[in-house]
């Protein structure tokens, strides 16, 4: 089963994340903080699947930096958001 397609927004004043036309929770204990970073929470799944793909493409450094570690924690990223064990 796939997430709710982004992309998602806060409200402060109701204090819920809104998404794909309907309200997807309430946050009535949580800070503006929290909100935020969970409504990004499409956008940020979508930007390490991109950075993932394009590091599998054959590209093993950037700037003389090894992206192995990299790589393996964006595997790590994704699979926890789609509720899967891990790479």
């Amino acid at each position: 089963m796939a997430h709710t397609p982004g992309p998602w927004t806060f409200d402060r004043g109701g204090e819920y994340i809104k998404g794909g036309g309907h309200y997807l929770c309430d946050l009535l204990t949580t800070n503006d903080y929290d909100g935020h970073l969970m409504a990004a929470a499409p956008d940020l799944l979508a930007a390490c699947e991109k950075a993932l793909d394009w590091m599998t493409v054959g590209v093993d450094r950037f700037d003389g930096v090894p992206l192995g570690p990299v790589e393996d924690t964006l595997r790590t990223a994704i699979a926890k958001a789609r509720g899967e064990d891990g790479p």
